[in-house]
């Protein structure tokens, strides 16, 4: 199993980063082997320390602009590309997506709700971790 990710560039809240790793661990225990994200600084960055500590094979889809990128070393890089291409790639090489956004409503421009829709759309699993750690769980098998 391959995990996707998505998250606020602001970074998880505390119980938020909780409930990301007893996912992961979760995740980790019924077989997943891999892990991808975007390499943003934030939420991106939190979920490969998490994933490199249970061990994960670490997929990196940089973006094209570095600006926000926090440079984190992988297994494996792709080609950098737009963000939301890039977004799309990481939701398509996966078999679920976790996803912490930031509270509140679906903003239109926000780049993590792009991908949990366009997950929605392929009907892949997704893990959505709210900002006070409770999780909704999407299209699960």
């Amino acid at each position: 199993m391959r995990i996707g990710f998505t998250g606020t560039r602001e970074g998880c809240t505390d119980e938020q980063h909780a409930r990301l790793r007893a996912e992961i661990d979760r995740l980790h225990s019924q077989g997943a082997y891999a892990a991808h994200h975007g390499d943003c600084i934030g939420a991106d960055a939190e979920f490969h320390d998490v994933c490199k500590g249970v061990g994960l094979w670490l997929v990196i889809h940089p973006p094209l602009v570095p600006r926000l990128r926090a440079f984190k070393p992988g297994n494996d890089t792709r080609v950098a590309k737009q963000y939301y291409p890039r977004n799309r790639d990481i939701v398509d090489e996966t078999d679920v997506l976790v996803a912490c956004p930031n509270d509140g409503p679906r903003r239109p421009n926000s780049g993590t709700w792009y991908t949990i829709g366009y997950a929605e759309q392929k009907r892949k699993p997704i893990i959505l971790i709210h900002a006070d750690g409770s999780v909704r769980r999407i299209n699960e098998r």
